[in-house]
């Protein structure tokens, strides 16, 4: 068993214009101002005016005219977000950076990104189950290593202003040649509660995505690299409870449950004797071929809950926030076929047909305590804390015939062994942080702020 400890100092640095946000309306109507907007990924509610960077809030009315059958998150994001890439229409968001850098992503306040990185965070959650989303550019201490270009938070559905709320929704869509394997469809249902010191909301969601087809109306093959999203079923569930203790506590639990899998009768179009393997220069054509048999289809599985506590009159009006959490996300990926290379093997290699499947176990705790001061006449943000998150990895293969998979041209899978792609891991993170925003002027601001964090690595032996 091998223990590796690394201890990583960050200092981000970034000055930016921060105004007030206001609507001018035409001149009969006079001038309109704006809601205060808050964003929370800052570790505490701060509105967008004291933000020093580029924020992006996006509320639920927004998300919902993006909203279709068929569509993403990754999807939405990727429209809305001038920053961010676009999304690669697959179950993965591998390639989403924000000005070239990697993203943070978060569903409140509980981080996405681990050691072990699938690249599906933003296929855990559907957009009927989002409130809003907030995206802010530029590194930030607040948070670790993966938030360098920035950080996308999402929060999911929350009490509304009402005593009780029900919405209900159904997409659907179709293509010109319209059948049951082209249709999209989706359903969901939302309740929420609110009491004196109660509130709650609830939701429930499906959907199935059916094939692509291209400009002809023949439906295109699968993207088997990352995994695309035809001929899959999504199940939802979402849950949060909040009370408020006094007028300066609140505490909240959430529980979240999202299942994504692909059962198609469709495979990749390999070429003749499985030219595309055998002869690098043959191109194949894009075209879905029909008599696929895989039992073990791609799927995306998350799983949390967390419970969050907030006080805003603590230790000389500084205030506190507190998160516990637990995830659990488990992804299988399309098998694929490559060159086994051993002097014992007979000519010294041998073509395998092989499935990763990944399980990731995550518990956290993140603390923080916010103060502001106001240093002549110009307000100064102090926000600092630690953060310990324990993620536990492990990655399995399971092999395939080779035999049977050569023998049907690339759409026979018949499950063999299973072995361990790699040893499992346990990966403990310390952090500490202190972030400081400083209001220099009316439009001027300057954010600092310094991370200081330690990684414990404990690998399991692996042959």
């Amino acid at each position: 068993m091998r223990h590796t400890a690394a201890t990583l100092p960050l200092a981000l640095l970034s000055l930016a214009i921060s105004g007030q946000l206001a609507a001018q309306a035409n001149t009969t109507s006079g001038t309109r101002q704006l809601d205060a907007v808050s964003v929370t990924a800052v570790r505490g509610a701060r509105s967008v005016a004291e933000i020093a960077g580029t924020v992006y809030a996006i509320e639920r009315e927004q998300i919902a005219q993006q909203t279709a059958a068929g569509r993403s998150t990754a999807d939405i994001l990727g429209q809305l977000v001038p920053s961010l890439a676009p999304a690669s229409g697959t179950t993965s968001n591998y390639g989403m950076t924000m000005r070239g850098r990697s993203v943070q992503v978060m569903i409140d306040g509980v981080p996405l990104t681990g050691a072990r990185d699938g690249s599906r965070q933003l296929n855990s959650i559907s957009p009927t189950m989002i409130e809003r989303i907030e995206v802010i550019s530029g590194a930030t201490a607040l948070y670790g290593a993966g938030a360098s270009g920035g950080i996308i938070n999402i929060i999911t559905l929350q009490p509304g202003d009402v005593p009780v709320q029900l919405a209900s929704q159904l997409g659907l869509r179709t293509p010109s040649d319209v059948s049951s394997d082209n249709l999209a469809w989706n359903a969901a249902q939302t309740m929420t509660v609110r009491g004196d010191t109660f509130s709650g909301a609830f939701g429930i969601a499906y959907g199935r995505q059916g094939a692509s087809l291209d400009a002809h109306g023949r439906r295109i093959g699968p993207e088997i690299a990352q995994t695309d999203r035809q001929d899959t079923e999504t199940k939802e569930l979402n849950a949060r409870l909040e009370w408020a203790l006094s007028p300066a506590q609140q505490l909240s639990v959430g529980v979240r449950w999202y299942d994504d899998q692909q059962d198609s009768d469709y495979g990749p179009d390999y070429g003749p004797r499985l030219a595309v393997l055998f002869n690098p220069a043959y191109q194949p054509s894009h075209n879905a071929v029909d008599g696929l048999q895989l039992n073990a289809q791609p799927r995306t599985r998350h799983q949390g809950v967390n419970a969050q506590y907030r006080n805003r009159d603590l230790f000389g009006g500084q205030e506190l926030s507190v998160e516990a959490y637990y995830r659990n996300e488990q992804g299988r990926w399309f098998p694929s076929v490559s060159t086994l290379v051993h002097p014992a093997l007979p000519g010294g290699y041998a073509y395998v047909a092989m499935q990763s499947n990944t399980d990731i176990d995550v518990w956290g705790l993140r603390s923080a305590l916010h103060k502001g001061f106001d240093i002549g006449g110009r307000s100064l943000q102090l926000s600092y804390g630690v953060d310990h998150e324990r993620e536990e990895d492990s990655q399995r293969g399971q092999m395939y015939d080779i035999n049977r998979f050569i023998a049907s041209n690339g759409l026979n899978y018949v499950p063999t062994a299973q072995y361990a792609m790699g040893p499992d891991v346990r990966v403990d993170t310390t952090g500490l942080f202190l972030q400081a925003d400083h209001a220099l002027s009316e439009r001027f601001s300057v954010q600092a702020g310094v991370r200081h964090q330690i990684l414990r690595n404990n690998v399991d032996d692996s042959l």
